[in-house]
């Protein structure tokens, strides 16, 4: 599979798991904890990008959402929380946040060569 097509297949499990993360926030019962109501919603993004995973025989499907979570969580965070929209600090610390993720992120993409690629641990996991 080429790695524009391989993309693709991840764009589109990426984009599932974060409408179902919003939907749950969204719609589902707010537990009055910000924590406990992003990582249920964290949660169930990664059993749908799990499911895709399973669904290629590829776990590799993961390797980049651990810089593209980040970002969504701290805007809710921000969104949610008690700072407003004029607090500086806040708007510094979601700037970094951003710039580290934007350069993971690039960084897996360039150096992604598509499917059937899979980062070189987890056979290694299989194996053990």
């Amino acid at each position: 599979m080429s790695k524009s097509a391989s993309l693709v297949r991840v764009g589109i499990a990426y984009v599932i798991a974060i409408a179902v993360g919003a939907v749950w926030l969204w719609l589902g019962p707010d537990s009055a904890y910000l924590w406990l109501d992003a990582l249920i919603a964290d949660t169930l993004a990664t059993l749908v990008i799990f499911g895709f995973s399973r669904a290629h025989h590829n776990s590799s499907f993961y390797d980049a959402w651990w810089s593209v979570a980040p970002p969504l969580l701290a805007v809710y965070w921000w969104a949610a929380g008690p700072l407003g929209i004029d607090d500086v600090r806040s708007w510094l610390v979601l700037g970094v946040i951003l710039l580290w993720a934007v350069r993971l992120t690039g960084n897996w993409v360039y150096a992604f060569p598509g499917f059937p690629h899979e980062d070189w641990r987890y056979p290694l996991l299989r194996e053990g």
